[in-house]
């Protein structure tokens, strides 16, 4: 699927059937305001694998999620290089969903970041995805995004910071790391808790990430 002109999109999934299946599919968007995969209100229990996606325009992200809750992205590799909100993927809204193994590279910067979660994008669990930002966030959480699981990611960004949250102090999220040998997970222990704020800046060029500089066993 090819999409060459502004303010398209390569798969748009408007109505509210579930149980949908999307895999194995090429999807590219090289105009503005066109996101590759967009599920609007109410789109829910779909699962989109092993696609290939996209995009280089601005205001385009590779996946929009916005008041579509409980769909999956598994193993999909996610490409965009515009600099203006233009992120792997975007949840506004949209709790309770599975991201899990995909490639996210967002090359151009700006306001384009690996994973971004806003306004209510709750309850989701993002795992063992391998994100990659140049001179933005890796992942970036907004608003009152709250009690989403990061487990097992690979996180790096050239720049800026692996996971920046700009939530309130009464919204926490869960990073935990773990293998055979058993995991790290990050408690909360009350007023200050890491668990509240997880913003994180890894200062040398491994990136977060198990066995580049978390290691168990």
């Amino acid at each position: 699927v090819t999409h060459t002109g502004n303010s398209g999109t390569g798969i748009d999934v408007l109505t509210t059937g579930p149980n949908n299946t999307f895999s194995s599919n090429k999807i590219v968007t090289t105009g503005t305001t066109s996101p590759a995969i967009s599920l609007g209100m109410g789109v829910t229990a779909n699962t989109f694998s092993s696609n290939e996606i996209s995009t280089s325009g601005a205001s385009s992200p590779g996946v929009s999620l916005t008041a579509a809750g409980g769909n999956m992205f598994m193993s999909n590799n996610i490409t965009t290089s515009s600099a203006i909100r233009a992120s792997g993927i975007a949840l506004s809204a949209s709790p309770a969903s599975n991201i899990s193994t995909n490639i996210i590279v967002a090359s151009g910067g700006g306001t384009s970041y690996g994973i971004y979660l806003t306004a209510g994008a709750n309850a989701s669990n993002i795992s063992g995805n391998n994100i990659t930002a140049t001179s933005s966030y890796g992942i970036l959480l907004e608003l009152n995004s709250k009690d989403n699981l990061f487990m097992n990611n690979n996180i790096s960004d050239s720049i800026l910071f692996e996971i920046y949250d700009n939530t309130s102090t009464d919204f926490n999220n869960s990073l935990v790391y773990g293998n055979s040998y058993g995991e790290i997970r990050w408690l909360n222990n009350g007023t200050g808790s890491f668990l509240s704020n997880l913003t994180l800046n890894i200062t040398n060029d491994l990136g977060l990430g198990l066995y580049r500089n978390i290691f168990l066993g």
